[in-house]
């Protein structure tokens, strides 16, 4: 029993030395200041006392220091959750940017399609199936994804047109965000 004991004091003061020595110290300190006559003392002997203030000190010094170091992280998880969403607000704000720079670039026209598309849900543009656009339109480029349909009463082909989704989405939170998709105005006309 005593080789349990003496096992168990041991892996706790390995791994509490410091609230485990304060402790120690404290009930040392009790046992030299209180007096003799000390009712506790004299209810469960000197030994009992001091066994019982080292175990209060230690459990209130372990409590404190997990409280501290819950403290601690707490602190440091906000200060990185405020880093990091300042980095991602000034990411986003650079890449709105760049997308208002390539949306300024586009012709009128296609401004205005661009605009349609993000206000409207990114409902398909239908438009007919033989027509062609210049190699810079908005419908010819790599943010347009097209299919071809064909009326069922008439059998007349269509081509339907709409924004793809990672393009959509990102107009959408820049209408959203900054009431504008591009560094100019665009009428709806």
């Amino acid at each position: 029993m005593w080789d349990a004991i003496t096992a168990a004091i041991k892996a706790v003061g390995e791994k509490y030395v410091i609230p485990l020595s304060l402790a120690v110290v404290v009930a040392i300190g009790a046992i030299i200041v209180l007096p003799e006559d000390y009712w506790m003392i004299l209810k469960i002997g000197k030994v009992a006392f001091c066994i019982f203030v080292v175990g209060i000190v230690f459990l209130i010094s372990v409590l404190i220091t997990k409280i501290i170091n819950v403290m601690n992280e707490f602190l440091v998880y906000s200060s990185n959750e405020r880093f990091y969403r300042q980095q991602y607000e000034k990411h986003a704000q650079e890449n709105l940017r760049n997308l208002w720079e390539s949306v300024d670039a586009l012709s009128s026209q296609d401004r205005k399609l661009l605009l349609r598309f993000v206000k409207n849900g990114n409902k398909p543009y239908t438009d007919g199936f033989h027509h062609f656009y210049g190699y810079d339109s908005l419908l010819e480029s790599d943010w347009v994804v097209s299919t071809v349909i064909e009326e069922a009463t008439t059998h007349v082909k269509k081509r339907q047109y709409k924004l793809r989704e990672d393009i959509y989405q990102y107009l959408k939170y820049s209408l959203e965000k900054t009431g504008k998709i591009s560094n100019f105005e665009i009428s709806e006309e």
